[in-house]
């Protein structure tokens, strides 16, 4: 009772001044992520891996199939066994049964993101007394690039286990152990190598706060939290349940760590590439490096420092994603420690004159990183448009009840179903197929990899479906095409090449042969996507040009000569390249088809790397079997 009435008083002690600064930054904070984490969402940039998965997670678990989602594996099942313990997610869920829409989610991660400044301020103010230091410290956090972009990188446990290290350590510290077991026992619950972490703690504790008993409890309650994961097959065996391979074929990250033995001084030279420089300067470049003055506490991070920095997964050296949040606590706390470190060491009081002049400088250093690295700058790029309202009503007509393959980024808005996979799992089985052939890129995972392949938008998967006579398109508008399980399948293909005068950009009226038209053609932004060719080359960009090339089938050729030969010439005074190119995804022939008619094409092209900048003429040539080729200059586009 006590301890109850002290730990009030704490409270109320704390609300100075400063201390409203900090709750009202939270605040803003809270609410302006908030608002771009859903622009981000509505633009449809965000993916399936991980947003949609967490998404099916808790709408699966508000309907009482717990912790399941259908993406991962390829059918429904717990992630409690083929991936992360997230029980944290059981929580929202509770949230989500309340206001049932991805916003939930959204804003709770960002509520919880925003909370570790709280024993951010708390620990600067102990050690630096009211001041701005107190205030800065929380600002800077805020700010900081890395916990911005995990907060706006999908939903992940790593990034909501974050800010309950920074209250357990705090607690911890305070020898507090109640709310230090609350927290600790939190951050357990959203993701398991949080479990690294807290061991981390316990032996900190030992060694430094001597608390000998608290720590090697810790330390050991952790380990075998973490192992009792590590070995959940066995937990499988043990309850009797059927085995199952984990991500099939799947490689680790560290798998290249085995040319070691091939070159003694390979570890050496992965850790001195670019990258992992530029990693350590975009961590610690925004506290002034103060971490470093306190290895005592940060090397409680060196667990996740470990994984990050020996992983042959690009993503993880760097802080566009999430895989540096449960790291952030401890350079923040570091920067604390290692600031009153130097302070002590110098044995100079820390006077409001050099207050306030540390401040400046770890504001400075705050705001220069935010501008360098923050993703909120990507806001620009996650306009929503009128393609993602056509999206959004097709995907609300598709019954709750049906299975559904989708590409990744569109099945993130179709993830309130208990089966959803990502294009093209189970492609031959699912009640509906949901595509865009107007997408930037399509990503594509196979059973066989975490790597999420890019591909053009025209690739041998969608044709495959395309030619699948159990399905049919059953509605088609702006490139979004949705097949559905027995509807009709040639009448569905009519639909996708069948256009609307509407629909075209710019008008042509060029005859291409004696028998077909060019009406008119639409562009789209040229196509990007990267390619890494080895675990540790570097990556290069692929490009492609999309076209959308609108005819009108004058007259058929005679005797029923196929025209399906489609040839294309891009050229300059200096380049020309040739291509053929199969028209209306090779599900038709010109002479199959109506006369009279609007047909649409899209046309897709990679762009060759040595394809010099500049204005290219765009030539086709559609001939009948055994006529000479005759291209015809349709157009101007220019290649940036």
């Amino acid at each position: 009772m006590a301890d109850s009435r002290r730990y009030l008083r704490d409270i109320g002690s704390n609300f100075s001044r400063e201390y409203m600064v900090v709750l009202i930054m939270c605040i803003v904070y809270t609410l302006a992520i908030g608002i771009i984490s859903i622009m981000r969402y509505e633009s449809f940039s965000a993916n399936v891996y991980d947003l949609g998965i967490m998404i099916q997670v808790v709408w699966n678990t508000s309907k009482g199939w717990i912790l399941q989602d259908s993406v991962n594996m390829g059918r429904p099942m717990m992630r409690f066994w083929m991936a992360h313990w997230e029980f944290i997610y059981i929580v929202i869920a509770l949230f989500y049964k309340i206001i049932s829409t991805p916003y939930t989610i959204l804003f709770f991660q960002t509520i919880v993101v925003a909370s570790g400044a709280i024993p951010i301020y708390w620990l600067a103010r102990d050690k630096f007394g009211h001041g701005a230091l107190s205030v800065i410290f929380p600002i800077s956090y805020l700010l900081y690039p890395a916990m911005q972009n995990a907060n706006l990188e999908d939903i992940h446990g790593v990034t909501l286990a974050a800010p309950f290290l920074l209250f357990a350590f705090y607690y911890l510290q305070k020898k507090r152990i109640a709310p230090f077991i609350i927290f600790g026992l939190i951050a357990l619950t959203c993701r398991e190598d949080s479990a690294l972490l807290l061991f981390m703690m316990g032996i900190y504790a030992f060694l430094f706060n001597k608390q000998r008993k608290l720590g090697i409890g810790i330390a050991l309650f952790s380990i075998a939290w973490f192992l009792l994961w590590y070995k959940r097959m066995w937990l499988r065996a043990m309850l009797g349940l059927p085995e199952f391979v984990i991500m099939e074929g799947a490689e680790t990250h560290w798998d290249h760590l085995a040319q070691i033995k091939y070159d003694a001084l390979y570890l050496v030279k992965f850790l001195a590439k670019k990258y992992n420089i530029r990693y350590f300067l975009y961590l610690f470049g925004p506290v002034l490096f103060l971490s470093l003055f306190s290895l005592r506490t940060l090397l409680i991070a060196a667990p996740m420092f470990a994984i990050n920095l020996l992983s042959s997964y690009y993503y993880t050296h760097e802080v566009e994603h999430h895989y540096s949040a449960t790291i952030v606590p401890f350079i923040f706390i570091s920067a604390i420690f290692g600031l009153d470190h130097l302070v002590r060491s110098a044995k100079i009081k820390m006077s409001k004159v050099h207050q306030n002049k540390v401040s400046l400088a770890l504001l400075i250093a705050a705001l220069l990183f935010f501008f360098l690295k923050s993703n909120v700058f990507d806001l620009p790029q996650w306009k929503i448009l009128d393609h993602h309202r056509v999206l959004k009503e097709i995907i609300e007509t598709i019954p709750e009840e049906a299975s559904l393959s989708a590409e990744t980024k569109l099945a993130v808005h179709a993830a309130e179903r208990h089966e959803l996979y990502s294009f093209n799992d189970n492609v031959d089985r699912v009640d509906y197929i949901l595509y865009d052939f107007y997408a930037p890129t399509i990503n594509l995972i196979t059973r066989k990899s975490f790597q999420l392949p890019y591909l053009w938008p025209d690739n041998d998967y969608i044709r495959d479906v395309l030619h699948d006579e159990n399905y049919g398109i059953e509605r088609y508008e702006d490139g979004v095409c949705l097949l559905k399980r027995g509807a009709d399948h040639v009448q569905g293909l009519k639909k996708l090449i069948h256009a609307d005068v509407a629909e075209i950009e710019k008008s042509s009226y060029k005859m291409i042969n004696d028998h077909v038209e060019l009406r008119g053609y639409r562009t789209h932004d040229i196509l990007t996507h990267y390619v890494q060719p080895d675990k540790l080359g570097e990556i290069y960009w692929k490009h492609a040009v999309h076209l959308t090339c609108f005819y009108e089938l004058k007259s058929l050729p005679k005797d029923n000569v196929d025209m399906d030969k489609v040839k294309v010439q891009v050229r300059n005074d200096a380049y020309a390249v040739s291509f053929e190119h199969e028209p209306f995804f090779n599900c038709f022939n010109f002479n199959q088809l109506d006369t009279g008619k609007l047909l649409r094409d899209e046309v897709f092209w990679e762009i060759p790397d040595d394809a010099p900048h500049g204005f290219y003429q765009f030539c086709m040539s559609i001939t009948a079997e055994h006529e000479p080729e005759n291209y015809v200059y349709l157009f101007d586009f220019y290649i940036d």
